[in-house]
């Protein structure tokens, strides 16, 4: 699969901003004397940032699909209204149907995500 040049330059910085972070934290540790294994620390920092991702990542899809529900009830809400009002429903059906498939769409591509 194709990679743009500029996100192989971007990856190798982040690489490289990673291992010097690692080091850093390595060197913290040493500092205030607490003795660690190097390669242990570096794979509790892994784990540790893996778990975060993992938890911004679920916040997000949660916090997305809570939008989405109080949109489609919203909505739902329009679709009463008008309906009650008489308007030119069909159009107005047509539309949050629409609306209603992109929702859905994107609450099954978040959740495909995992």
């Amino acid at each position: 699969m194709y990679e743009s040049p500029i996100n192989e330059i971007v990856n190798d910085i982040c690489s490289e901003l990673q291992k010097k972070e690692d080091e850093y934290v390595m060197k913290c540790v040493r500092n205030v004397g607490i003795n660690v294994d190097k390669d242990e620390l570096l794979k509790a920092l892994a784990y540790d940032r893996k778990q975060y991702d993992k938890g911004y990542n679920d916040g997000y899809k949660d916090g997305l699909n809570e939008v989405l529900d109080k949109i489609r009830n919203e909505i739902r809400d329009w679709q009463i209204d008008i309906h009650d009002n008489e308007y030119d429903a069909e159009a107005y059906y047509y539309v949050f149907e629409r609306i209603y498939k992109i929702i859905d769409e994107h609450k099954a591509e978040s959740e495909n995500k995992e």
